[in-house]
């Protein structure tokens, strides 16, 4: 069965995150030689964030300015997509 790549963020923030997401906003999409990244913004949801699974150590909140100074983002394009983010706020 096809997963869109919305119905792909919603499950993946099911499934690590706990929680349940309704309304999400296409922000970016941006291809490297491995993956295509398709980027959402969502302002509400509904659950406990919690972390899951082993996938991720921690959670922190950065508004999209502060993300876009973080020194050891594991890809340069996520820079770009901050500031698609940056112009939703």
């Amino acid at each position: 069965m096809y997963e869109s790549p919305a119905q792909a963020a919603i499950r993946e923030l099911r499934e690590e995150l706990n929680i349940q997401i309704s309304d999400l906003q296409f922000v970016h999409q941006f291809e490297t030689a491995q993956i295509t990244m398709t980027v959402y913004a969502c302002n509400s949801w509904s659950g406990e964030l919690q972390l899951l699974d082993d996938e991720h150590s921690e959670m922190r909140w950065f508004d999209p300015v502060q993300a876009m100074t973080l020194p050891d983002l594991a890809l340069p394009e996520y820079r770009t997509t901050f500031e698609h983010l940056s112009c939703l706020i």
